[in-house]
């Protein structure tokens, strides 16, 4: 039996002379050792060839104490391994949702196993790589996986709607900008924002609001879970009132013929030769439209004609005429 031999003795030299010079030697040379325990024949056969005496030599080779990993990689993110530096710190955006670690043994009989979480979360994820050696000697690696916060602040969806009507048509995620047109009987509209990560994601400016006859212009705002921001914005345009209807017609303390209709322009009456004025009076049906062509008319003896004008918001006009006759 020999005294051990370190590891980094992977063969021995045996070198066998038989005391008899006719004898053979065998098992002799330079022999391979594995680790640990090794047993080597050496094989004397006598010049009859029969006759055989078996020497056997013990010997220990220590086991590996190499704990180094040769590779550590994880394949959703390069970074430079030296098999000395036992911490990593590495940062992922938000789309790696898992970690795949591949490490290989500097030596081949030495063990890994690895520890850490199934997927990654958002902020940092810990992976333990414990390598042990074949003595057992035992050597930790530490990679730090940091997961970057979504900086998603794309909708699904965006519409602007009026008793069931979309007035926001071909949405895009990528399109920030709107030009709606509305109709006047349109006063108010939902504005509702649908987020593709509703998780992450916040949004402000959605909801119910209140459109004014013209331009009115709205912000809808989406903030991602990292902070960043991205604005839709709504131009409205609420068409004006093309309402030029009057609501009534009057000449105080006369009757017009025929008796007044918002559809009907053109009215008579007749009045005795003493009347020298009468009052005309009009109201439209709805109060963005202006009248003119009312208040107090001096008459003279035969025809008079008086033309009120209802011009609605758009600028479209009506004209009712009252035709009055003085005796």
């Amino acid at each position: 039996t020999l005294s051990d031999v370190p590891f980094n003795k992977d063969s021995i030299a045996i070198a066998a002379t038989p005391k008899d010079s006719d004898a053979t030697v065998s098992g002799d040379g330079t022999i391979s050792l594995k680790t640990g325990d090794n047993e080597i024949p050496i094989t004397v056969t006598a010049h009859d060839g029969v006759t055989k005496t078996i020497y056997k030599i013990k010997v220990n080779r220590a086991k590996s104490n190499n704990a180094y990993l040769k590779s550590l990689i994880l394949a959703e993110k390069s970074f430079s391994f030296e098999k000395t530096q036992n911490i990593y710190n590495v940062d992922v955006d938000y789309s790696v949702s898992k970690a795949t670690i591949n490490a290989t043994t500097e030596y081949a009989d030495a063990t890994i196993s690895v520890a850490g979480p199934n997927s990654l979360s958002v902020g940092l994820n810990t992976y333990t790589i414990t390598v042990t050696a074949e003595d057992g000697t035992i050597n930790t690696y530490t990679l730090n996986i940091t997961r970057a916060s979504s900086t998603n602040t794309a909708l699904t969806n965006l519409t602007v709607m009026n008793d069931g009507i979309n007035y926001l048509t071909g949405f895009h995620a990528s399109t920030f900008t709107y030009n709606i047109t509305v109709p006047n009987n349109v006063d108010n509209v939902d504005i509702n924002a649908l987020l593709s990560d509703p998780l992450t994601q916040t949004v402000t400016g959605s909801g119910n609001v209140v459109l004014t006859t013209g331009s009115n212009t709205f912000l809808v705002e989406v903030t991602a879970a990292s902070g960043v921001k991205q604005k839709y914005t709504l131009n409205i345009m609420r068409s004006k009132n093309g309402n030029n209807n009057l609501a009534s017609l009057a000449v105080s303390g006369h009757t017009l013929t025929p008796s007044f209709s918002p559809s009907e322009t053109s009215y008579t009456i007749t009045v005795d030769a003493a009347i020298s004025n009468i009052t005309i009076t009009a109201i439209p049906e709805v109060s963005t439209t202006t009248v003119t062509g009312v208040g107090n008319k001096a008459l003279v003896t035969g025809t008079n004609t008086f033309n009120v004008v209802a011009t609605s918001e758009d600028n479209q006009s009506k004209t009712y005429v009252v035709v009055v006759t003085k005796k």
